[in-house]
């Protein structure tokens, strides 16, 4: 119950809740990997990178099978200025579904490590699948938003939500920030009925 509420604290922008019941989740059940996975997400949420990642880590140590999470850890790594380790991070987890939000991950990374023609290759790929692929446009908006151009990412979680592919849990994360000022962000919020919650007001500048 306590990963749940931290979920769902999360969602709603409540940080240092969501972190709390998280801990408290790891606390009563410090065996459960998918907990500490959790509380990586809502520390690296509240921008406390290092720690996320070694929520991360232990989780890893308890699944090695959660694949995914070394993809949370490289977006922490590459936000805490470390593109080298959140490259190498990616290295370590085997390929993924091409139509997942691991690819948009990627793309993410690898356009703010300074490889934005690999980022962009992955971009115009993701695209192109949208069209067909409704799972595809939440990864591109997140290689959207690594390539800096926040206004279509927007777009494409606009449409995401509308597919029902958008992952609210990531909604608080600082990645997320560019995004909060453009005049069409309140429309995602409403899709997701998140326009009355703190997610709404969070803002860069007041973490």
């Amino acid at each position: 119950s306590h990963k749940w509420l931290g979920d769902l604290l999360l969602v709603v922008g409540s940080l240092e809740e969501s972190i709390a019941a998280h801990r408290r989740a790891t606390e009563v059940d410090p065996y459960f990997a998918l907990g500490w996975a959790n509380l990586g997400i809502s520390q690296a949420a509240a921008g406390q990178f290092e720690r996320a990642v070694a929520s991360y880590r232990q989780a890893l140590t308890l699944d090695a099978n959660l694949n995914w999470v070394h993809s949370l850890a490289s977006i922490a790594l590459t936000l805490d200025g470390r593109p080298e380790n959140a490259l190498r991070e990616l290295a370590i987890q085997p390929g993924q579904d091409q139509f997942a939000l691991d690819s948009g991950i990627r793309a993410f990374v690898y356009a703010r490590a300074g490889q934005r023609a690999r980022a962009a290759s992955i971009a115009r790929y993701l695209e192109r699948s949208a069209r067909t692929a409704p799972a595809a446009t939440g990864a591109l908006g997140y290689s959207l938003l690594g390539l800096g151009d926040s206004s279509r990412a927007l777009d494409a979680f606009i449409l995401s939500a509308d597919a029902d592919t958008f992952y609210p849990l990531v909604l608080a994360s600082i990645e997320f920030d560019p995004i909060r000022s453009l005049p069409r962000y309140p429309e995602l919020l409403r899709k997701l009925n998140l326009q009355d919650q703190p997610v709404a007001k969070l803002k860069a500048a007041g973490r």
